[in-house]
């Protein structure tokens, strides 16, 4: 159903729904948890394509979280990086170009 209201159209419903359903208590599957957690950070990501600082801490923890939920899922631990990979981006854009190391190249 959330994937369904995602797709026509209703993408901050279907978002709000799913971060409400992995923040409820869960007695089920934490694989199936771990992917729920992993939708949100992937939403969050295609909402606001360019995300600023105020959205990095919570998509980093719902990548963070399905890795908590299935440690050995390899897609939750490439999001969880790459989302780490682009706030470094974005932190080093704002400082300038990188300093070419000492001694020269």
């Amino acid at each position: 159903w959330l994937k369904y209201t995602w797709a026509t159209g209703n993408k901050r419903q279907a978002l709000s729904a799913l971060e409400e359903l992995v923040r409820a208590p869960w007695a089920g599957d934490k694989a199936l948890l771990a992917r729920c957690h992993l939708k949100v950070g992937v939403w969050l990501q295609d909402l606001n394509e360019n995300p600023g600082p105020q959205l990095f801490a919570p998509i980093l923890e719902a990548y963070r979280d399905a890795t908590r939920h299935d440690k050995n899922w390899y897609k939750a631990w490439h999001m969880w990086a790459l989302f780490n990979f682009e706030v470094i981006q974005y932190y080093e854009g704002q400082t300038g170009p990188p300093r070419p190391a000492a001694g020269g190249a």
